[in-house]
């Protein structure tokens, strides 16, 4: 066992992403190895430097901060996965439900099925996207009418 604190442990990060998790004796050298496969990508330190043994057990655990746990700890769901999901459901009976009654318009009454009601959604959900897009290209060919306003 080693009592000296050489080792860092750090992330290699690309924008805000983390891309990689390891440990090293020297963050600059690493920082220019992994720049051959991520360029643009800097390392972050985390935390002190460490025994060579603690750092090894750190990377067996994932390499993940103490102090924000991958998971919520104490439950089984994660429950922001299930206000996703939850969401994502209602968004997606909502626009059944439009393309339903938009589907009345070509269906005889009291013929329309799921099928008509996802077709009606598609149709609302392509108008939607071409106004959308011609907003976006309007934006562009008048970029000078809708200046970007600096944070």
């Amino acid at each position: 066992m080693s009592d000296a604190k050489d080792t860092f442990k750090y992330h290699l990060k690309v924008g805000k992403k983390t891309v990689h998790r390891g440990i090293c004796y020297d963050l600059e050298q690493r920082e220019v190895a992994h720049q051959r496969e991520f360029p643009g990508s800097r390392i972050v330190q985390v935390g002190r430097r460490t025994t060579r043994d603690a750092a090894l057990k750190w990377e067996g655990k994932g390499g993940h901060r103490a102090y924000r746990a991958p998971y919520v700890s104490g439950r089984t769901v994660n429950r922001g996965a299930v206000r996703v999901f939850l969401r994502n459901l209602v968004v997606v009976v909502v626009w059944c439900a439009a393309g339903w009654w938009l589907s009345r318009l070509w269906v005889p009454a009291g013929r329309v099925g799921l099928f008509d009601a996802v077709m009606g959604a598609i149709l609302i959900l392509a108008v939607v996207m071409f106004l959308w897009g011609v907003g976006f290209f309007a934006r562009e060919k008048f970029n000078h009418l809708f200046p970007k306003k600096e944070r």
